[in-house]
Order: C-alpha cells, then sequence, then structure tokens
C-alpha cells in the first residue's frame, strides 16, 4: 500500500471516530437554542431549592408534567429548614392547597397523586383519612377544606391553633396582612374539627359559633385569628388529639 494510500486511510478513520465522513461538527453559531429554554430552566432551579424535595427525579417529573398539563406545579413558596423527617410541613400544605384549591371535592387518587409528588410517606395521608374518617378507595371524594384542616391538625394541637394555620393557608390576604376568611368557611371547618373530638359539649361549639358570628357581622362577613383572641370569646383551646 502506498503511503498517499495509508495516509488517506488514516485520515477516514480519524473522521470516522469524530463523527463519521460527511457529518457536520457544528460551531457554536449555529446551535438554536429555544428562547424561553433559560429562563424555565432559571425557574425550575429556584423552585427546586425552595421546595427542597426528598426526590429530585420524581418531583421533576411532576413539575414538568404540571407545566405541560397547564397545572400548577409542586412547589412551595418559601424554603424551610430542610428536615429528612420533617414531613409534612406548613409550606408543603399550603402548597398542596395552592394545587387543588380550584376544587371543592377532590378524589383520595389526587390526593395521593399530589402528596407522593412532595416525597411524603403514605402512612401519613392514611392517618389523615382515618382522622377524618374518609373511606380510601381512589375514587371517594372528600371536601378539599376539610382535608387541609386535618393537615393543619398535623400542624397544631389546640383547636385555635389548627383554626389560625387553616386561616393562613386558605386566605385570599397576602401573608403579610392579618388572614381572614368567611365566616361560612369557619363554621364548616370548626364544627368538622370539633365534631372528630367527641368530648366538646355541643352547646360550647354553638356558643363559639354565635359569638362569631356577630363578629363577622362587624366584619363584612369575615372572621380573622385576632377574634379568637377576645376575652369574651368562648374558648377554643381544646386539644384536638
Amino acid at each position: 500500500m502506498s503511503k498517499d494510500s495509508m495516509s488517506s486511510s488514516s485520515s477516514s478513520r480519524s473522521a470516522s471516530r469524530m463523527g463519521g465522513v460527511g457529518e457536520s461538527l457544528y460551531s457554536p453559531e449555529q446551535i438554536r437554542i429555544p428562547n424561553e429554554l433559560p429562563q424555565l430552566l432559571k425557574k425550575y432551579t429556584k423552585d427546586a431549592i425552595r421546595t427542597q424535595p426528598k426526590d429530585i427525579l420524581q418531583w421533576s417529573a411532576a413539575y414538568f408534567r404540571a407545566l405541560a398539563n397547564g397545572e400548577e406545579p409542586p412547589v412551595k413558596n418559601r424554603l424551610e429548614l430542610f428536615d429528612e423527617s420533617s414531613g409534612l410541613t406548613f409550606e408543603i400544605l399550603k402548597a398542596l392547597h395552592h394545587q387543588l384549591s380550584s376544587k371543592t371535592e377532590v378524589t383520595i387518587e389526587e390526593i395521593q397523586h399530589k402528596w407522593e409528588n412532595f416525597g411524603l410517606k403514605e402512612e401519613k395521608l392514611n392517618k389523615l383519612l382515618n382522622l377524618g374518617r374518609f373511606p380510601k378507595e381512589p375514587s371517594f371524594s372528600v371536601n378539599w377544606l376539610k382535608f387541609v384542616a386535618l393537615g393543619c391538625g398535623e400542624l397544631g394541637s389546640t383547636i385555635k391553633e389548627i383554626m389560625t394555620l387553616f386561616s393562613k393557608i386558605v386566605t385570599k390576604k397576602p401573608p403579610e396582612e392579618i388572614p381572614e376568611i368567611p365566616f361560612s368557611t369557619f363554621s364548616l371547618i370548626y364544627q368538622f374539627i370539633t365534631k372528630l373530638k367527641e368530648d366538646i359539649p355541643e352547646g360550647h361549639i354553638n356558643s363559639v359559633i354565635n359569638f362569631l358570628s356577630i363578629q363577622a357581622e362587624k366584619q363584612d362577613g369575615m372572621i380573622n385569628p385576632q377574634n379568637y383572641l377576645l376575652s369574651d370569646c368562648p374558648s377554643l383551646d381544646y386539644v384536638l388529639l
């Protein structure tokens, strides 16, 4: 074989190793980056840091699936100190509400799906469903606000703490303002929570409802946690569990 032939053969092998004869080697100027990509990745990174997902791959799949479907992604509003054993937190519960608050009734299957996206344990979900006396059938629908209240029961111990947390999660007010909710919502959730604790006298429950209904009349039908602190307000300090 001549030297020219050997040289040509060697060049061909080198070209093959670099991507094949005839294949183009693209310069940075030839590569088109989608206009949305930098901003999308920047927002994704910020959301991941703020949410601190336990399983980044599972969370990422849920995140981009939600965006593709035009849904709210599983993202916390604020960063919380990372704790491997913390489980359900205020910000996670708030994020779940943000995802599902457009619905009055939500199926157990929907809750399970959103729950898993935050890496929460199934045992904790089952505990809440048992506390609320809800069946665990995937197709069964529960009142979403009642489920949020059950979640608040994991974060607070007294009825007052639970209702205060609930108000902070479902209020339409910005975080820096006093949270308020319609009296009708307060009444629904307060009676639901107190019925889970059988030793609260019916007369006491009615006294709280009657007192706060008068306060709501003075506040355009709204109730806020400061109303619970009034000296003549019947006590909300019963411990749920």
